[in-house]
């Protein structure tokens, strides 16, 4: 069953279905352009979650988690502010760190020297024990509709 809504009060809106679902929370469309995003920066995934790191136009760096099956238009599952990004001289390692309570979550993106750079990217979940959980992620391209929004 398809609910209509009034979006005109929104400006252009590019593409919106929403559909009622029964055991889900309603979830939330992007709508036109979020201003103070200035560029996303990483967007990767693997089994259990998707990942994307954004820059807004203030300097803050922000860090987004979907844990699967929710996908990135809808709420994500986790949102930390505030991140610090390092950057290697050779320009070929770049890790951002986010704080979040006793949690301190690392992304890590590495991309080899060469003809065929190959991109790495690495989870690290660690807490104030220096307990620390990694997770291999897969890089992800952009989807084109996110390009309309920057």
């Amino acid at each position: 069953m398809e609910k209509k809504q009034d979006l005109a009060q929104y400006g252009t809106v590019r593409a919106v279905s929403i559909k009622a679902q029964t055991k889900l929370k309603p979830t939330r469309a992007i709508l036109p352009q979020d201003p103070s995003i200035k560029r996303f920066l990483i967007l990767c995934h693997n089994q259990h979650y998707t990942i994307r790191v954004d820059e807004h136009t203030d300097g803050e760096i922000r860090y987004l988690c979907w844990q699967k099956p929710r996908g990135i238009l809808q709420r994500p599952s986790l949102v930390i502010r505030n991140g610090k990004c390092t950057e290697s001289p050779s320009l070929d390692k770049t890790e951002y760190v986010f704080e979040d309570g006793d949690l301190t979550y690392s992304l890590e993106r590495i991309v080899s020297k060469g003809d065929h750079g190959t991109t790495h990217i690495f989870l690290e979940v660690s807490d104030r024990d220096n307990q620390k959980s990694t997770w291999k992620m897969e890089e992800r391209p952009f989807p084109k509709y996110l390009g309309d929004f920057l």
